[in-house]
């Protein structure tokens, strides 16, 4: 089986990614509130789905479940499929993992500390904040090699912004949910490749997560690469 190749602006893209065909429409909300932290109970679950909008295709489905809480972590079920590539999902994989009741994490690159902060409580219209982050990623194909064998630094500088309170409509119902904007600057350490990548999540309070996240990711010049959709299917929340 050939193995596929994943571009660097792939690795920025789902490094980003929030942790997410139906039509959606957007409406402006007044409200000037904040959303507080959400408080985690046993068995929360969420359930969404990543369209390519080039295509509307449906590129992988996604559900988890709380199944713990202690102190200020989160124990959750992970059941994940994506696409083959031949329009059929493949069989799910599922996995159990602990996270921060706070949905931010902490990644260490070469015994460093990195703090990914996809969320400063209370998200309140006009918050800013920055954070980067660093990874290995393979270095790309060479002449005659099947993939790629080696490996290399590839960096990324998150600037995130809250808009404020929009309705969003998703397949799991309507929801008035607050807009942030995250823009990824990411470059290669080899000076090879860089871009920019942009995603838009809607974050509900009455669901305890996002509802809707669209992703889009672009060359230096500005060329629009790929534009995908991750939307809430179902929930169920205590």
């Amino acid at each position: 089986m050939k193995k596929q190749h994943t571009s660097p602006f792939r690795y920025a893209a789902r490094l980003a990614g929030l942790a997410l065909l139906c039509g959606f429409a957007f409406a402006p909300a007044a409200q000037a509130q904040s959303a507080a932290q959400p408080k985690p109970a046993t068995d929360d679950s969420w359930s969404y789905n990543t369209v390519d909008l080039g295509s509307a295709r449906v590129l992988s489905e996604i559900s988890m479940k709380t199944l713990g809480i202690e102190d200020k972590y989160v124990h959750l079920f992970i059941e994940s499929k994506t696409n083959s590539g031949d329009g059929e999902l493949e069989m799910p994989k599922a996995f159990e993992t602990t996270d921060n009741a706070d949905m931010n994490s902490v990644l260490s690159f070469r015994g460093e500390r990195q703090d990914k902060i996809l969320y400063k409580w209370p998200l309140e219209p006009g918050k800013k904040w920055s954070f980067q982050l660093r990874q290995e990623v393979p270095a790309g194909e060479r002449p005659g090699e099947p993939f790629a064998t080696e490996m290399q630094v590839i960096t990324n500088h998150f600037e995130a912004e809250v808009k404020g309170w929009e309705m969003v409509d998703t397949p799991a119902g309507r929801f008035k949910a607050i807009k942030t904007v995250y823009k990824n600057n990411w470059a290669l350490e080899s000076k090879l490749a860089s871009g920019l990548v942009v995603i838009t999540s809607w974050y509900s309070p009455q669901v305890k997560r996002e509802v809707l996240s669209i992703s889009e990711t672009f060359t230096p010049d500005g060329l629009p690469q790929t534009r995908t959709r991750q939307q809430l299917l179902s929930y169920q929340v205590n």
